[in-house]
């Protein structure tokens, strides 16, 4: 389980949003930044930091380029084209490709919610898995947990890896590295009939 830099800046900055508290209080709160290592927990800090602090310039920049409201814009898609725009126009020690490709996966985990597992042929065939395959998934740890409804992504460029949303993680304390287990299989799709 992979808990990024940029998945705690938007995880404070939408407690943010919602008129929770400070920044410096949400950031001493968001558990997904202890098992960061330092570089990492620096950088969603100053993404946090750096976001407030150019927030309108932020925000004007990101409606010049919409053609809609940002009023109609959810929330946590906002926070990440904020995110994204931030990087790209104040880090320049964040290359602007790195900096758009990790606001696409982050703007995948938002909007694609569903729980997956990423796998390479080789894993699916060693767990005896398929493409589409929906799962159980048990976490060990302080807050053990079995995830239902985890789907099974199949891919050659896939490495082993269980992608959770923000709040299911904070809630089962899952840290970079933890293991899990395949619990149960819960559904396996019929391929299509082909007569």
């Amino acid at each position: 389980m992979t808990v990024s830099a940029r998945a705690c800046a938007l995880e404070v900055l939408l407690g943010l949003q919602r008129g929770r508290t400070f920044a410096s209080e949400l950031l001493d709160r968001e558990s997904g930044l202890k098992g960061l290592d330092p570089r990492e927990r620096a950088l969603a800090r100053e993404i946090v930091y750096g976001v407030e602090r150019h927030l309108r310039t932020l925000r004007h920049l990101v409606r010049a380029k919409c053609d809609v409201a940002l009023e109609a814009i959810a929330p946590p898609v906002l926070a990440i084209l904020l995110i994204g725009a931030y990087q790209i126009l104040f880090l320049e020690r964040i290359p602007p490709h790195a900096a758009v490709s990790a606001t696409v996966d982050l703007a995948r985990g938002v909007i694609c919610s569903l729980r997956h597992i990423h796998m390479s042929p080789a894993d699916a065939l060693e767990f005896a898995l398929r493409d589409g395959d929906i799962v159980r998934v048990q976490v060990e740890g302080p807050r053990s947990l079995i995830f239902g409804d985890v789907l099974v992504r199949v891919h050659p460029e896939f490495r082993l890896e269980l992608h959770l949303d923000t709040d299911e993680a904070n809630a089962a304390e899952i840290s970079p590295g933890m293991v899990c287990h395949l619990d149960s299989i819960q559904e396996r799709p019929q391929p299509a009939d082909r007569g």
